[in-house]
C-alpha cells in the first residue's frame, strides 16, 4: 500500500491508496541474416502464401511493404503457445521450399 498526504483548508489527512499493478514489456533482439531483405518475385511470394494457406497449419496474408509484395503473419493471440509458433515456422519453411519458381 502507498499513502498520500492530503491538505485541504485547515485539515490534513493521510489516505491509503490501492496498490498499482506493474506491467513489464520484454524485448528480444536478434541478429538477422541480411538475405532476408532479398525478397523473391511477387508471383513466387503469392504462390508461397497460397500454398501455406492450403496447408492449413497457419494463415498468412499478402501485403505490400515499401512497394514490395510480402507475407503478413500474426502470432499475437492470447491462445498462441510457443509450440504453435514453432509448428507455424516449420510449415512456412517447408512449404516455401516446396514451391517452385
Amino acid at each position: 500500500m502507498t499513502s498520500s498526504l492530503i491538505a485541504t483548508g485547515t485539515e490534513t489527512r493521510t489516505e491509503e491508496a490501492a496498490p498499482v499493478a506493474s506491467q513489464f514489456v520484454q524485448y528480444l533482439f536478434l541478429k538477422v541474416d541480411p538475405q532476408w531483405r532479398r525478397l523473391g518475385a511477387p508471383e513466387r511470394t503469392r504462390k508461397v502464401i497460397a500454398a501455406i494457406q492450403a496447408d492449413g497449419t497457419c494463415w498468412c496474408g499478402v501485403t505490400v511493404w515499401q512497394g514490395r509484395t510480402a507475407m503478413r503473419i500474426s502470432v499475437s493471440s492470447w491462445a498462441t503457445q510457443d509450440e504453435d509458433v514453432e509448428r507455424s515456422l516449420a510449415a512456412i519453411v517447408r512449404v516455401a521450399a516446396s514451391v517452385k519458381d
